[in-house]
């Protein structure tokens, strides 16, 4: 396994620190693929955003996208900058995390992100989510609520919103 080097990349201490999601998307028109990635820094999540040159074996950084307000777990790329995520919990703190667990709270969401505004939650909240994927034609997306065992599938529309199956 060769791995691969980044260009362009922001200077900053711990910029590729506790990578969790990862998802891939190749642009139809382009053919270009690009690689996201949700970095779990101490302050502020954030997704990276690469393009992938395989002629000469790195990553390109294009950008970052934070949301300050969103603790995010996984997440699943649907289109150009445009992303579904996981959050997890509403907090950073250990022992609130803890105490929101044993209580059994359902602080978790599903995000999505259009390329231009902020994320913003999908009704219902759920207990503990983890993982996020979609079908390959991108009209299902697939969550996996660890808290109660549950997959769910959730139908999107041509707008990009939700309704359950």
């Amino acid at each position: 396994m060769t791995p691969l080097t980044i260009t362009d990349a922001p200077n900053m201490d711990g910029f590729m620190v506790r990578c969790h999601g990862i998802s891939a998307w190749r642009d139809p028109e382009s053919d270009s693929l690009y690689l996201y990635v949700l970095i779990h820094p101490e302050s502020v999540d954030r997704v990276e955003v690469f393009e992938v040159v395989l002629k000469r074996l790195h990553l390109r950084h294009i950008r970052s996208i934070v949301d300050p307000s969103t603790f995010m777990n996984d997440l699943v790329v649907v289109g150009r900058d445009q992303f579904y995520i996981t959050r997890f919990t509403w907090f950073r703190s250990f022992v609130w995390i803890r105490l929101s667990h044993w209580l059994h709270i359902p602080e978790g969401a599903i995000l999505f992100y259009d390329g231009d505004q902020v994320m913003r939650a999908l009704p219902d909240s759920y207990f503990l989510l983890n993982g996020i994927n979609a079908s390959p034609d991108k009209k299902t997306i697939y969550v996996a609520e660890l808290g109660t065992k549950i997959i769910h599938a959730l139908q999107r529309d041509d707008k990009l919103t939700t309704t359950w199956k």
